[in-house]
């Protein structure tokens, strides 16, 4: 048999031992999510904290050596740090991309069904109108878009979201009010 076909014995975390082992071991995890910038007041910080939990058992479970000596609960420290990082690294990413797409084209620029008010040609324009504030928006500026419109979240509110000051709101604020000026401004001209 070659090494990759090889039958490992699963270990698992006896029952009894779990609450012993989280107090020992939780530390990696909260020590991981502070180096990620994921804090106890994000409101998705226990999802993490709970996915970092999973793969410090999965850790165990698959940690090659046996646990006879002292020194090789060191070295499983090691081995679930970086586990746990490469894990946490990915949902980072994974929800970055997601938050992406999703401000790519926020809802409230799609209508499911045509109003009989506005015309075919109307409402292409006004799409047309949006698309081009899109595109001269930061994502940050999106962001702050999004919030006011569709959550209709107050400027401490988005502060507080996206972890900057009240004055940073407002200055997105500001530059998506020049912004939006200088698309009316066009507009009209045509």
């Amino acid at each position: 048999m070659s090494a990759g076909t090889r039958n490992k014995k699963k270990r698992s975390l006896p029952l009894e031992m779990e609450q012993e082992f989280f107090a020992q071991y939780k530390g990696i995890i909260v020590s991981i999510l502070r180096k990620r910038g994921i804090f106890s007041f994000r409101s998705d910080y226990d999802d993490y904290f709970q996915n970092g939990s999973i793969k410090l058992v999965e850790a165990y479970e698959q940690f090659p050596l046996s646990f006879e000596e002292e020194a090789e609960w060191y070295q499983f420290v090691g081995y679930a740090y970086r586990k746990i990082d490469w894990y946490i690294v990915d949902c980072l990413r994974k929800d970055w991309k997601k938050s992406v797409q999703e401000q790519a084209l926020p809802e409230f620029f799609e209508e499911t069904e045509p109003t009989s008010e506005k015309s075919m040609e109307e409402r292409i324009l006004e799409e047309e109108w949006l698309q081009g504030l899109l595109a001269l928006l930061t994502p940050r500026e999106r962001n702050y878009v999004v919030d006011t419109v569709i959550e209709q979240l107050s400027a401490s509110e988005i502060a507080k979201k996206h972890h900057v000051s009240r004055k940073t709101v407002y200055v997105w604020r500001k530059q998506v009010a020049k912004k939006l000026a200088h698309l009316q401004t066009c507009a009209n001209q045509h």
